[in-house]
């Protein structure tokens, strides 16, 4: 049999050939993918690789796409190294290019050479600003950075549609979104004549060695990189690593902003809702791909702008949805960080094991205002389902020590998967089943990379969520705009007629009702099951439990695939009952305020029901607001169930003690049984 065993040294040969073995992997899998739609393969890989690099023009759309991506991932080469999980360059760019927009459209009628550098400085503070809150939240309320940068990355989004669509929006631009074009004097300088090559470029190269000078020749480098690989000897040694914190926050925040500053000076020369196809999360890939190191960042930065590039030609040469380009990019982190378990293990063949020994382990007329009350509160638990059940998921997978960030894509896939199926058999029942196989499979790939590997849990849930958005739009790029008839209320009998909890509670759709049973099984499989107190244990201490004869990897594989199939059913409920229809993106965030929802619940299912119906009734306040006759900017209202997840994990910070006593010791940590 095949047995992981630990290299008494890492391997250096693995570390630099991992990147160069994903590569090769994705387009093995490219090749399979374009056979299995019956496209020419050769053809596919020719338009996707190297003809959008064929000649010159192609070669400066490729320096085009990388500016944003060094800019970005140099900025968090400086917060990874300091272990610092910052999700949130997205939301650092976003903000840049509002914040430079927002001078820029002022100084539309200025001239000299003082115009550009306003702007990009207004950019690079409005980054710098938003990075702020994030390292302030780290640093004196102790809330988690994955959380609140992905939660800002939602609010910046909505704040840049807020102001393309009201304070910023060009009124002579035949209502479209839109900024007023900028000057003549605040648009960066073309570095190759006749091409949109410009000054951004230079930015990120000088960027990306200002990097590598930083942590190859300064002691703060030297200092981000102790904190990075041992916390208390940082400390020992007095390193601040709240300043520290505060250091690698602003620097990832000035570098994003600057490359929004940049993106918006550039061809583009206005503001627009597209102004990022997503830089901000590619950069992530762009970090681990290129090894944390200036060349290798310049390296994978030019690759993965290549698939921007590439996307586009088969759109154009091929009909392929646009999508592939983040299906590509996904399928690049998985096998990135699959093959990186080898720089740590290498694969023993026939070798023997120990098996352990195995110890005992209404009809009724309501009054106006009530009637009102009653239908916010049925819309209450409607919204909070999704987010219930996917986070009843992520509990027990929690409670086995697993952390999952995946939720996000295996909702999409769920979502997708009932739809499709739903659409093409008829059936809701086959459906739901499609859904949770889906998201039991994006599961099994993620515990094969986190349990089986033991790779970064954090890392390998991100590249969960970036494959499953990718994959779940290319799948469903052809049934955008298709709708079916979806789940529909049953009424219970009697506890129907039950006045306002009647219709709140048993007058739902049977995934609601199905939530409810769940929540109350899970409720009594962890306080009153053997098989509760065996996935405590194993989160608690899997080294103990693995002692007494549990087998470890098998308890946490279960509860990571139980995690997935709630959480393709709750991407189900979506496309099926909530919004029985299928688009792009259609979670807007709910896998990961789900996330912060379990650490809200302190782990407890009760407090997971009480949390998902208040999210719930955020999600949908602004719909009351707007039905109330209160006028407010729909993207602003938008960003509630932002702000208050943002808002609860502060509200936790308050008592950090019972939220300590409540965290599965051995949460997020990799675990390898010793033979």
């Amino acid at each position: 049999m095949l047995l992981l065993e630990r290299r008494p040294v890492d391997s250096s040969l693995m570390r630099w050939a991992s990147p160069v073995l994903a590569l090769v992997l994705t387009v093995i899998t490219g090749f399979v993918l374009f056979l299995a739609m019956g496209k020419d393969p050769v053809e596919g890989l020719t338009f996707f690789f190297i003809t959008p690099i064929s000649d010159l023009i192609g070669l400066a759309e490729l320096g085009l796409k990388m500016a944003p991506l060094l800019l970005c991932a140099a900025g968090l080469t400086v917060c990874y190294r300091a272990k610092l999980w910052n999700i949130g360059a997205e939301g650092h760019f976003l903000m840049g290019a509002l914040g430079a927009s927002a001078v820029a459209v002022q100084l539309v009628d200025a001239s000299g050479v003082w115009v550009l550098p306003v702007v990009l400085v207004a950019g690079v503070l409005a980054g710098m600003l938003w990075a702020a809150i994030a390292a302030g939240l780290k640093t004196h309320l102790h809330c988690n950075e994955i959380l609140t940068t992905i939660m800002l990355n939602y609010i910046a989004l909505n704040l840049l549609l807020y102001a393309v669509h009201g304070p910023l929006k060009d009124p002579y631009g035949f209502g479209f979104p839109q900024s007023v074009m900028f000057g003549e004097s605040a648009l960066l300088p073309d570095l190759i004549p006749g091409t949109r090559l410009h000054l951004g470029l230079a930015f990120g190269l000088l960027a990306a060695v200002s990097v590598w000078v930083l942590f190859a020749r300064s002691f703060i480098g030297f200092q981000l990189k102790v904190i990075g690989q041992d916390h208390r000897a940082a400390a020992f040694a007095g390193f601040g690593a709240r300043r520290l914190t505060w250091f690698a926050f602003l620097v990832g925040g000035a570098t994003a902003g600057l490359a929004g500053a940049s993106e918006v000076t550039g061809p583009i020369g206005q503001l627009v809702p597209q102004v990022s196809p997503g830089y901000g999360y590619t950069a992530i890939i762009v970090v681990f791909l290129g090894r944390m190191h200036a060349l290798g960042i310049i390296a994978a930065s030019a690759l993965l702008a290549l698939t921007f590039i590439g996307g586009e030609m088969l759109q154009i040469a091929m009909n392929m949805p646009k999508a592939v380009t983040g299906l590509f990019q996904g399928l690049l982190l998985f096998y990135l960080l699959t093959c990186d378990a080898f720089i740590h293990y290498r694969i023993r063949l026939h070798a023997p094991v120990r098996k352990p020994t195995r110890v005992a382990a209404p009809a009724a007329t309501q009054e106006p205002e009530m009637e009102l009350l009653t239908n916010i509160l049925a819309a209450m638990v409607v919204a909070g389902t999704p987010l219930l059940l996917v986070a009843l998921g992520e509990l027990i997978c929690e409670r086995s020590g697993v952390l999952n960030l995946g939720q996000e894509g295996m909702m999409l896939m769920g979502a997708v998967a009932g739809f499709v199926v739903a659409l093409t058999t008829g059936s809701l029942a086959v459906a739901v089943f499609a859904a949770v196989f889906a998201g039991i499979g994006m599961a099994l790939l993620f515990a094969f990379m986190a349990v089986t590997l033991a790779a970064n849990q954090y890392a390998a849930g991100l590249a969960l969520t970036i494959f499953g958005t990718g994959l779940s739009a290319f799948v469903g790029a052809g049934f955008v705009g298709e709708s079916i008839n979806g789940f529909e209320r049953v009424a219970i009998p009697l506890l129907s007629d039950i006045p306002v909890i009647g219709r709140v509670l048993f007058h739902q759709d049977l995934l609601v009702y199905f939530s409810l049973v769940a929540f109350a099984g899970i409720w009594l499989f962890l306080h009153h099951s053997r098989g509760g107190l065996l996935l405590r244990a194993v989160g608690e201490d899997p080294e103990a439990a693995n002692a007494n004869g549990l087998k470890v990897l098998v308890v946490r594989y279960l509860a990571v695939v139980f995690g997935g199939g709630m959480a393709g059913l709750a991407g189900a409920y979506l496309s099926l009952a909530y919004t029985p229809m299928w688009t792009e993106n259609m979670t807007a965030g709910r896998g990961w305020i789900a996330l912060a929802l379990v650490v809200f619940a302190t782990w407890r299912p009760e407090r997971v029901l009480i949390g998902a119906w208040l999210f719930g009734a955020a999600s949908i306040l602004h719909l009351v607001l707007q039905g109330l006759g209160w006028r407010a900017s729909t993207e602003l209202l938008a960003m509630l169930p932002y702000v208050v997840t943002i808002l609860m994990l502060i509200l936790l910070s308050f008592d950090p003690v019972r939220t300590r006593l409540n965290t599965p010791l051995s949460l997020g940590q990799p675990y390898r049984p010793s033979h």
